[in-house]
């Protein structure tokens, strides 16, 4: 009798991951192509990438000069943000 109630665990947890698996796979399709491409950059990496300091970063995002994204306590800025950032010579955008 226990093999048998294994067995029909296993059976329900493999038809649980197949369930899972398909609502995943569904819900990826149906983000857009531009979500699926979005990378997001963390402040150390604009810092880097505009060659200036911390402080510097975290002025243009207090300033709304670059978009962000909060997500708890962290800020990730997106990539087309900075391009926009950029584009504009700098400035703020409204």
């Amino acid at each position: 009798m226990k093999d048998f109630i294994a067995i029909l665990g296993d059976k329900e947890n493999t038809l649980y991951r197949t369930i899972r698996d398909k609502e995943m796979s569904e819900k990826e399709q149906a983000l857009s192509p531009a979500l699926q491409s979005m990378k997001l950059l963390n402040v150390r990496q604009v810092e880097i990438f505009l060659g200036v300091s911390k402080p510097t970063v975290y002025r243009l995002i207090y300033s709304k000069a670059i978009r962000t994204i909060n997500i708890g306590r962290t800020v990730r800025i997106p990539e087309q943000s900075l391009i926009d950032f950029i584009n504009n010579g700098g400035e703020r955008h409204i």
